[in-house]
């Protein structure tokens, strides 16, 4: 039984330091995927687009209406 316990404790520090790592790969390549779009797209519509995506009422139609303005009307 005790070492049943061992064998569950050391798997489960082991899958804490796996999802630490994962969690850093993520925030790494999330930093690289930022800056990749900012150096595409103006920091208006990106800060418009996060703004929108963090309230969850973001659609496709949102952001062609606003790329549409930006574009032909200069906004």
């Amino acid at each position: 039984m005790d070492n049943m316990l061992r064998m569950m404790e050391k798997y489960a520090n082991n899958l804490e330091e796996l999802v630490e790592e994962k969690t850093q790969q993520y925030m790494e390549e999330k930093k690289k995927a930022d800056m990749l779009l900012y150096s595409m797209m103006p920091e208006l519509v990106l800060s418009c687009f996060f703004t929108l995506h963090k309230t969850r009422q973001i659609t496709n139609s949102h952001i062609v209406f606003f790329l549409f303005q930006r574009i032909f009307f200069r906004f």
